[in-house]
């Protein structure tokens, strides 16, 4: 008897069926990432100006200006880079009025926020995850709070530090791995564009030099290898040029009599033991806020991130990566607290933003070890006591300071909802609950991978929408209406000082500098100006004057010697005890 062969049609039914899968993957990733821009944009709908201050208006300043736009004076502020306003320019060449810029704004930030998908979904693959279910994991981490509250559908940095800084590790592991020049000139090529972004890419840029420096001299390295490293070495020194010299312009444009000393603040630290106890403890209390926001998926990450540094068996490629991603997050963590100025508010103590750029790294990690390892009681175990332990040190440290010091939803938007309230600091009940959330994801990971996505979106879309709604009802989250008048002539603004430190506002407590931000960001025409009311009226061609509202006085008497035929709009700026009243001409031409 003989048996016929299998039909042409059915032998090669499995490779087509995979050659399908892969043809399809593409347009998964496509879909995928624009429903993550989409969740992004949702979440802070209707948002029509800028929230966070004064980091928001400092990029669209910057970005204002690089389009031919006038400047703003902010002077004794932190320094806002320009690398990340150079992506805001399209805003400022698309429309004029405030309202259109900052839309274009948010859609631009949605899209590049929504980057981290794919990129997360390649290091689950590399973590050795399979693709089918790395597609819905990856999705699931890039909506962690981290990601929507501090780089959703705002004008800050954060929208793209999580992408850089993990894009930059996938090509910098891959130049390890292989020695190959285009993986070491990409992630030079990332690393100086984080550099120009934000301080926070001083670390990166000094991590990832020091590697390419280590292959560069290390005599056992083959000689291909070795150029592939000096090209990203060379790469590194170009890019790094290139972002100073446009930081410089900028500096000098924005910031005419100075910025934050933040380079001076960590340099007066360092020598002491109180200032190295602040810094120890402040990233200490960063570290805790990761763990806690990533519901111990982080922590479980740290332990087996440290863990492969620490084993001597471990292959040498990991050992090198995982130094990598360590010492990122240990840099920026010290260096971010130890360069901060004591502002009186819990987030000296416990802050969660400065590393949400390295959160979906070390949740990715916490994820693909729940999926593949059958048992991980002793890294569960050892991520409760890192948490429980980083937990004691914020209360041992920060003390009764912590139920004086403001709490700010902004500081900690997630953790505080763990907590149970926005109004004190509770360390001890954020930790036992994010404890228990490891151990509900730790549980459903043995029901399948759907189950814990499903876990997961929903967690993290619950806890990031309360707080966007909270901060949205919030009285300085008002964008200030538009000014009367023409949209022409020079603008002048009343700037009392009321005994504030002009090189070191106080951003959280009332001052005409958060008003004045919110003015300068309508006035798109003209540089604002400076005037005193009672030392006469301000300089020829000035079309419109905000003054100072005080308590008891009627709008109308709020400038009595105003020009002859000045007319008067209250400014519904009330922000955090600040009133302000918006005197204009009338007969003023009509501008562009």
């Amino acid at each position: 008897m003989t048996v016929s062969p299998t039909p042409p049609r059915l032998r090669d039914r499995p490779a087509a069926s995979a050659s399908r899968r892969a043809g399809l993957l593409p347009w998964l990733l496509l879909a995928g990432w624009a429903a993550q821009a989409g969740v992004r944009m949702l979440f802070w709908w209707g948002r029509t100006g800028p929230l966070i201050l004064p980091d928001e208006t400092g990029y669209l300043f910057a970005a204002r200006w690089l389009t031919g736009g006038p400047p703003a004076d902010l002077s004794g502020f932190s320094f806002y880079q320009g690398g990340y306003a150079l992506l805001l320019t399209p805003a400022y060449l698309i429309g004029d009025d405030p309202d259109t810029v900052y839309l274009v704004a948010r859609v631009t930030n949605a899209l590049l926020g929504a980057t981290v998908f794919p990129l997360a979904y390649l290091l689950l693959v590399r973590l050795g995850i399979r693709r089918l279910n790395a597609l819905p994991l990856a999705w699931a981490a890039a909506l962690l709070p981290a990601g929507i509250l501090y780089g959703g559908g705002l004008a800050l940095a954060d929208t793209i530090l999580p992408s850089l800084v993990l894009g930059w590790l996938l090509a910098l592991d891959r130049f390890v791995r292989t020695g190959h020049a285009p993986a070491a000139v990409c992630a030079s090529a990332l690393a100086a564009y984080a550099c120009a972004t934000h301080m926070r890419g001083m670390i990166v840029i000094a991590v990832h030099t020091v590697v390419l420096a280590g292959y560069a001299l290390w005599r056992r390295t083959e000689r291909s290898t070795r150029r592939a490293a000096l090209a990203g070495l060379a790469v590194t020194v170009l890019g790094y040029g290139a972002g100073a010299l446009l930081n410089a312009r900028l500096l000098d444009a924005l910031y005419p009599t100075g910025e934050r000393d933040h380079t001076g603040i960590l340099l007066d630290r360092l020598p002491s033991l109180d200032g190295q106890l602040w810094a120890v403890s402040g990233a200490v209390g960063q570290l805790w806020a990761m763990i806690c926001g990533t519901w111990g998926l982080a922590g479980v990450g740290v332990i087996l991130v440290a863990r492969t540094v620490l084993t001597r068996t471990s292959p040498t490629a990991d050992r090198i990566m995982c130094g990598v991603l360590l010492g990122v997050t240990a840099g920026v963590a010290y260096a971010s607290s130890a360069a901060l100025p004591n502002e009186h508010r819990i987030g000296n103590y416990a802050y969660g933003r400065y590393l949400a750029c390295v959160v979906v790294v070390y949740a990715l990690v916490g994820l693909a070890a729940l999926v593949k390892v059958g048992s991980v009681r002793r890294v569960f175990a050892a991520t409760l006591v890192l948490t429980a332990f980083s937990a004691a040190w914020v209360r041992l440290y920060g003390g009764d300071l912590l139920e004086r010091y403001a709490f700010y939803v902004w500081d900690l938007p997630e953790v505080g909802l763990l907590g149970g309230s926005y109004d004190h600091f509770r360390p001890a009940v954020t930790t036992a609950v994010a404890g228990l959330l490891l151990a509900v994801l730790w549980a459903l990971c043995r029901w399948g991978v759907p189950k814990l996505f499903g876990a997961l979106i929903v967690v993290n879309l619950s806890v990031a929408l309360i707080p966007i709604f909270i901060m949205r009802d919030a009285d300085e989250s008002s964008p200030v209406p538009p000014l009367p008048g023409a949209r022409a002539g020079r603008v002048a603004v009343e700037r009392p000082e009321y005994g504030t430190d002009r090189r070191r506002p106080d951003l959280y407590k009332p001052t005409p500098e958060m008003v004045y931000l919110r003015f300068a960001y309508q006035v798109g025409w003209t540089r604002l100006e400076g005037f005193d009311r009672d030392r006469g009226l301000p300089g020829p061609d000035v079309c419109t004057a905000m003054v100072y509202w005080p308590a008891g006085v009627q709008a109308a008497d709020s400038w009595p010697g105003h020009p002859a035929g000045w007319r008067y709009q209250r400014s519904g700026a009330g922000i955090r005890g600040l009133w302000w009243v918006v005197w204009y001409d009338p007969a003023c031409p009509a501008g562009r």
